[in-house]
């Protein structure tokens, strides 16, 4: 028999935001008692809707503008200062985080590095980062539940 390939936990880059541990390697690394990986990774969450979209949330792929400053070439009045200043906050940490592997820098509240507190930034309305824990936690662990007793059906 050949030996047994060492459970990799890895690092994969989200849709919205810096890479983060995906769910199903965390499900891994816990099964086989792996520690999780030592390599910094960021979380954040949108929390902030697109002036007129109120209703509607934090869609997918509300970050773009802000992320890429698309708010200046749209030059939209439904857009405020708040927008602005949100893009601009955003697109420093995503500078950053390209150049050093941090987000964080010089004059920016600092973003938690997510580890085993779960520990993010939340952008809200307000366009204000807040540090919170968890980010769908209670989602994530009814998914786990779900395929925990999958798993031991299926054995």
């Amino acid at each position: 028999m050949g030996k047994a390939e060492p459970i990799r936990c890895t690092v994969r880059p989200p849709i919205n935001g810096p890479p983060i541990l995906s769910s199903a390697a965390r499900r891994r690394c816990r099964a086989s008692g792996t520690r999780l990986p030592t390599i910094p990774a960021y979380e954040y969450e949108l929390a902030h809707a697109i002036p007129g979209q109120e209703a509607l949330g934090a869609v997918h792929a509300a970050d773009l503008p802000y992320v890429f400053g698309y708010l200046k070439d749209w030059n939209l009045a439904i857009f405020t200062g708040v927008d602005q200043q949100l893009s601009d906050l955003i697109e420093d940490y995503w500078t950053n985080f390209a150049k050093t592997g941090n987000p964080n820098g010089a004059g920016l509240p600092v973003g938690p590095q997510f580890g085993a507190t779960q520990n993010y930034l939340r952008f809200g309305q307000d366009g204000k980062p807040t540090t919170m824990t968890s980010l769908r936690g209670a989602t994530c662990a009814a998914f786990r539940s779900m395929l925990d007793v999958r798993t031991m059906t299926s054995q």
